[in-house]
């Protein structure tokens, strides 16, 4: 592994509707057209189980390095790539985006996506 822990990494925060509006949401537009709704809901995550989805992304974020990190308008992001075993028993690794802003010190989660293992 590269990179370097995500900082304040304990403090991390997983928005709701980036959960409910994007990840999972069949009529969101911009989700549809990346899958997302489709990725996720294949891997076992739904409305019902939007703890389960939000524990899973705080592990990438507390357990695996931070890399391609960059400043962005908002602060700065970073990239967290990890594994996860799914509520269907996938092992699936994940790329999560991360954004620290500016006057604050809790990163928030932005986006994510499977990979290829």
């Amino acid at each position: 592994m590269t990179g370097v822990p995500l900082p304040n990494a304990a403090q991390a925060w997983v928005p709701r509707e980036k959960m409910t509006r994007f990840l999972l949401d069949f009529t969101n537009p911009r989700a549809a057209k990346k899958k997302r709704p489709q990725q996720f809901t294949a891997m076992g995550y739904h409305m019902g189980n939007l703890e389960v989805l939000e524990r899973d992304l705080l592990y990438l974020a507390q357990t695996y390095p931070a890399d391609d990190i960059r400043s962005v308008v908002d602060g700065t992001s970073y990239r967290v790539d990890g594994v996860i075993v799914t509520p269907n028993g996938q092992t699936r690794k994940l790329r999560t985006a991360w954004v620290i802003p500016h006057g604050d010190t809790r990163p928030r989660f932005t986006s994510a996506y499977p990979r290829r293992t």
